[in-house]
């Protein structure tokens, strides 16, 4: 998905670059991004494997997010943790054990090894397993400041934030070379993990306010990761692994998911205009498709008028190959992250 995602975010701007107007670009960005924070704030989850005491101490380490929002992690049901039966079992499908013989990872066996989840509230039928920490049980006592960042990063994505490294600030201060080579991935894969992400996208995406070093979204890197150039500091380098939410990323999830009443402290007017810019509906999303459609329609069109004005001509057939590329990339990725029910 993440490379679908950003062979998206190069076609709209190839598009963009073609001629096409920043307004119907966002479409683009609306009718992907607009779907990813939970609608109903009770999220259940259930636990493939794992004992039950590691199952509640990663219970207990996620729930820094619904200490600061409104959102409920329900995992147990009369007072025992559910147990994951099905892809419809809950909302978050937790894997703790990467050697469990079952055929958990079905349609997805690469996605076997290291801690991960998939983002927010996107239907996955054909997936059993949405979130996986094989890692916790290895690295709990060995590594605890490890353990705690990587449940709590990944719950952050299972609410549907981002990294917070990825980030235009930070475009060219990660080695992404070293990165892919340790820890075994494809240089592409290393900087759909890594790379930044257009300004653009911002508005419709899982961020709050600037940029923010501290924060939970971004990897504890190793100082070899990240790039040096002579005198200049490193702006995305912090001195210490973190463990714990920021208070921006306090900030980003009650933006998210915010109480019923808000805090005096909190600012209320950046959390309204974050959430407005993030409309979720079925209709709005539909509409955005709509626009889509239309203005391709209307930009093929004009590349089949023949004005006369050969370069106009041109100009027109590019915005309009351009932008059915957008559409047809959105498609990809609307077909990753929603999987056919059909599918075995």
């Amino acid at each position: 998905v993440e490379l679908q995602v950003d062979a998206l975010r190069k076609k709209i701007a190839a598009a963009e670059a073609a001629g096409v107007s920043p307004e119907t670009l966002q479409s683009a960005r609306f009718v992907y991004w607009a779907g990813i924070s939970w609608k109903n704030p009770v999220i259940t989850v259930c636990f493939w494997n794992g004992s039950t005491e590691l199952q509640n101490f990663v219970m207990k380490t996620a729930k820094v997010w619904s200490d600061n929002s409104r959102v409920t992690f329900s995992y147990q049901t009369d007072g025992q943790n559910n147990i994951c039966q099905n892809a419809q079992s809950a909302d978050i499908r937790v894997s703790l054990n990467d050697e469990d013989q079952r055929d958990l990872y079905v349609n997805q066996e690469e996605s076997r090894k290291g801690d991960w989840s998939y983002l927010g509230d996107i239907p996955l039928p054909d997936y059993l397993v949405t979130l996986n920490l094989p890692d916790v049980v290895r690295d709990m006592t060995i590594d605890p400041t490890w353990t705690h960042h990587a449940i709590r990063h990944e719950f952050g994505h299972a609410l549907g934030l981002m990294h917070e490294h990825q980030r235009s600030l930070c475009d060219g201060w990660f080695n992404v070379e070293a990165i892919a080579e340790n820890q075994g991935w494809t240089v592409d894969f290393a900087k759909s993990q890594v790379g930044s992400f257009p300004d653009s996208d911002l508005a419709g995406l899982g961020f709050v306010g600037d940029y923010d070093k501290n924060s939970i979204m971004q990897y504890n890197f190793p100082k070899e990761w990240l790039v040096r150039k002579p005198g200049q500091t490193n702006p995305c380098l912090r001195l210490h692994p973190i463990d714990n939410l920021s208070p921006k990323d306090i900030a980003g999830i009650r933006a998210l998911y915010p109480r019923a009443a808000a805090g005096p402290n909190m600012a209320s007017a950046q959390r309204a205009a974050h959430v407005r810019s993030r409309p979720t509906s079925a209709e709005d999303i539909a509409k955005e498709r709509a626009k889509l459609t239309q203005a391709q329609a209307t930009l093929q069109a004009k590349a089949l008028q023949r004005s006369g004005n050969a370069e106009a001509n041109a100009k027109a057939s590019r915005a309009a190959a351009a932008l059915q590329d957008v559409i047809t990339s959105l498609d990809q990725v609307e077909s990753s992250i929603q999987p056919s029910p059909s599918t075995p």
